[in-house]
């Protein structure tokens, strides 16, 4: 009798332990679909069987987010995005055939369901980011730091490419800044102008306030005091700002160093690795403030019933997305006696289906046929 308990324990074990991982996959069959186009089957056939995937990952599990609004000719506009939150494994097609200029194919798939969580379908496109050069409000604070203003913003800016979010321009030959001529600190108008010229969604500014050296009882310290500006490119208005503020020891530190990013020093001192470490603050509220801002890009021509952006593959845009046009208003919207740009009024037009997608560039078709729309309005997905 204790034998025969001790066997279904063991039985009740093994089946706790296996079981688990029997249910941690699950096989789908799926049906996708494209366009062949210009006789290009085996482009066609390659996309079905995406599609096949895609639907298949989105039966198992997925994250759909949709923003709808009634245009100005009272056509629901709405752009609709499927996340799906599982991988695809051990693809088998099943059956493929051609109809009406169509491919189709079915599948059989392999999707593990074990671990899978939802994703962000706000943070799926890879926003454009471009960085501008820091201002110094003290020149004297940063003699033994050539350089300091564009070296800052623009490994600010290799780290946020890392990350995978973002697609980096550099644009630290340009200084917005409260004293010196040029650009002015704070102008929605000059923001936008450099977004566009750029071609950015996003501009990420900064101002040096103090590096200012300090006496210490047993080591000289230093004062970091850094502000981080994020602003939309499209309206130039300032989405956030954050000032970071650090006192540093100089245990080690020379002031004939020629960088402070240098990466490839195997003697880092404690104030390179306490820089690093506030540029890694820097690019953690940039990636927190940027993920629900809604993916936008610009429209550079229209052909017909086309609509090429200036957005593609880099940015993760994808055959059969579906984005949203907008159409800028002529007239700048502005305050306080006409003299502030706030930005400009957007108009929901139609719904674009994606068709073609190059690396830094796509191309997509009008649901209505033709549309008023013009070179420099927009593209969006999000809210």
């Amino acid at each position: 009798m204790r034998a025969l308990l001790r066997r279904i324990v063991f039985l009740c074990i093994i089946s706790m332990v296996v079981m688990p991982n029997a249910m941690s996959a699950t096989e789908m069959e799926a049906q996708g679909s494209a366009a062949i186009k210009d006789g290009a089957t085996g482009m066609a056939r390659e996309q079905a069987i995406k599609d096949a995937m895609r639907q298949a990952a989105t039966q198992a599990k997925s994250s759909i987010e949709s923003t709808t609004l009634t245009s100005a000719n009272m056509l629901l506009v709405e752009s609709i995005s499927v996340n799906a939150a599982a991988s695809v494994e051990d693809v088998k097609v099943l059956e493929e055939w051609i109809d009406d200029g169509v491919f189709y194919v079915r599948i059989r798939a392999t999707i593990p369901t074990k671990g899978t969580r939802t994703p962000s379908p706000a943070a799926h496109y890879r926003k454009k980011i471009a960085v501008l050069q820091f201002d110094i409000q003290h020149r004297a604070d940063v003699v033994d730091l050539p350089g300091i203003e564009q070296e800052w913003p623009r490994e600010l800016l290799r780290r946020l490419e890392n990350s995978g979010n973002f697609l980096g321009i550099d644009g630290s030959n340009y200084l917005v800044s409260k004293t010196s001529p040029g650009f002015k600190f704070d102008d929605p108008e000059g923001y936008a102008y450099l977004a566009e010229k750029l071609d950015a969604q996003v501009l990420i500014s900064g101002v040096i306030r103090s590096m200012k050296l300090k006496d210490g009882f047993f080591f000289d310290q230093r004062e970091v005091d850094i502000e981080l500006f994020i602003h939309d490119g499209i309206s130039g208005a300032r989405i956030s700002n954050h000032r970071f503020q650090e006192e540093i020891e100089l245990l080690s530190w020379t002031s004939n160093a020629t960088t402070i990013f240098n990466n490839e020093s195997k003697m880092v001192s404690r104030f390179q690795k306490k820089i690093s470490e506030v540029i890694d603050r820097h690019v953690e509220v940039v990636k927190t403030n940027l993920e629900k801002i809604p993916f936008s890009a610009r429209i550079v021509g229209i052909n017909g019933s086309e609509v090429i952006f200036n957005a593609g593959g880099a940015s993760l845009v994808e055959v059969g997305d579906v984005l949203m046009t907008y159409r800028l208003s002529a007239d700048a919207l502005r305050y306080s006696n006409q003299s502030f740009f706030l930005g400009r009024r957007e108009t929901p037009v139609a719904t674009i289906s994606v068709e073609q997608v190059q690396p830094l560039f796509a191309v997509g078709k009008l649901e209505i046929g033709k549309a008023d729309l013009f070179p420099g309005d927009i593209i969006r997905f999000g809210r």
